[in-house]
């Protein structure tokens, strides 16, 4: 290995701005993200999105909510975005080649990557199907899972209703409709709160395998489906109607200079989450209480203090 280019944008600009998490997990908390998502859906705008490009690779953010590649619909998508941007910044008579070797759901958001040819998409693809990529990704998920760190391992069936069904391993063993997803998560946060089924838990995930809808599929089937993913079995919608799902970090070789390229894009500056947790948890809840006992207290003082006039009065 000749060396590793480190792609960070998640330090580098901060700007307070909502984010798709906060949800219940620090209640009017504003959670600090990357400057990149003021994109404002404009190819014009798009540069903002590049986190890496040389002549071989375009490594961007990918919005939720934006497809990356078209559909039957003929939505406007990621793929179609950059090649007009490519066409445009190098002055391209045609159509700029780009070549697709993976994907995001259009509800996620996080770190993708291009290929811009034909030899770099090839070994780019090659490297995807041999699971010679490093994944992580980062949920908000209901519920608190009862071991803080592990392991899913399930047999994935894709269905006709655009869902992946979950099976326990030794039960659809005859079956050659599966294939084995398997992933490892670490709880970094978990609100208890007073109502359990409000409870959330913001969790990193390492997939093993790359499979459709697989997080989500496996968080669902464990009873703990990722904040606003109705169709998975999540409670409600979110307003900004995609999930609580990011692709933090990708990890591969690059397919001509073979160095590592590690692309790592946080949903928010966790060092600062971790701070207004301390604060929120330990001061704000705690002067809260103090003030509604002392309040209490002088109530009821008032109310024994008028009737005790009230008596003397009638004295």
């Amino acid at each position: 290995m000749l060396g590793r280019i480190i792609i960070n944008k998640s330090r580098n600009i901060i700007n307070k701005l909502n984010i798709k998490f906060s949800t219940n997990i620090l209640p009017n908390y504003q959670q600090c993200i990357p400057n990149i998502l003021k994109w404002n859906g404009n190819i014009n705008n798009i540069e903002s999105l590049i986190l890496y490009e040389d002549n071989h690779l375009l490594v961007l953010y990918k919005p939720s909510c934006v497809l990356m590649q078209g559909d039957m619909k003929n939505n406007e998508n990621l793929l179609n975005m950059c090649k007009k941007y490519l066409q445009i910044k190098y002055e391209k008579p045609g159509s700029a080649y780009l070549g697709l070797v993976h994907r995001l759901d259009r509800v996620t958001s996080g770190v993708c990557v291009f290929a811009k040819t034909s030899k770099a998409a090839a070994r780019l693809s090659l490297a995807f199907r041999n699971r010679n990529v490093t994944k992580y990704y980062q949920c908000v998920i209901n519920g608190v899972l009862k071991e803080k760190q592990g392991e899913l391992s399930h047999l994935l069936i894709k269905s006709n209703e655009l869902r992946t069904h979950v099976l326990e391993l030794n039960q659809g063993s005859n079956r050659i409709d599966t294939v084995t997803g398997v992933l490892k998560y670490n709880t970094l946060y978990a609100n208890i709160g007073n109502n359990p089924n409000q409870s959330q838990s913001l969790v990193a995930v390492e997939l093993e395998t790359g499979r459709k809808h697989q997080i989500r599929a496996q968080f669902s089937y464990i009873n703990h489906p990722i904040v606003g993913d109705v169709k998975y079995d999540a409670p409600q919608r979110l307003k900004t109607r995609d999930i609580a799902l990011h692709a933090s970090v990708l990890s591969f070789q690059h397919p001509t200079t073979h160095v590592q390229v590690c692309s790592e894009m946080e949903c928010c500056d966790w060092e600062c989450f971790y701070i207004y947790t301390y604060i929120y948890l330990y001061i704000y809840i705690p002067v809260c209480v103090t003030i509604y006992i002392i309040a209490s207290i002088y109530r009821w003082y008032l109310k024994l203090h008028h009737l005790l006039v009230g008596r003397s009065v009638l004295a």
